[in-house]
């Protein structure tokens, strides 16, 4: 195989060098960055949606505070995780953030 000579151009003041990738350095498929296959279609979405769910079911009165700790889910991931269970209709809360509790609906 023969390589390829590098192209370049003399600039003012310096010099700009072109490269071509080796075949065997090139990527077919990118990975997924790990927050974006966490959605609520995914199987990790869905892991997560269920334990969601258990905990509720257990304590249905229990806080977004209370269940971020309680799972270890940053708040703001568990409100967009809480959004999409509401908006499926899986999930709904009866009351206000202090006084009220969840309902599963399946």
């Amino acid at each position: 195989m023969g390589a390829e000579v590098p192209r370049y151009e003399i600039l003012g003041t310096g010099i700009r060098v072109y490269f071509s990738a080796l075949n065997s350095a090139l990527i077919d498929q990118p990975k997924v960055l790990k927050g974006q296959s966490a959605n609520m279609n995914g199987t990790l979405g869905d892991t997560m949606a269920l334990k969601i769910i258990e905990i509720i079911r257990s304590k249905p009165d229990i806080t977004l505070d209370q269940l971020s700790a309680e799972t270890g889910i940053a708040r703001r991931t568990l409100v967009r995780y809480m959004s999409n269970l509401k908006n499926a209709g899986r999930i709904e809360r009866i009351g206000g953030k202090r006084y009220g509790h969840w309902i599963i609906n399946e």
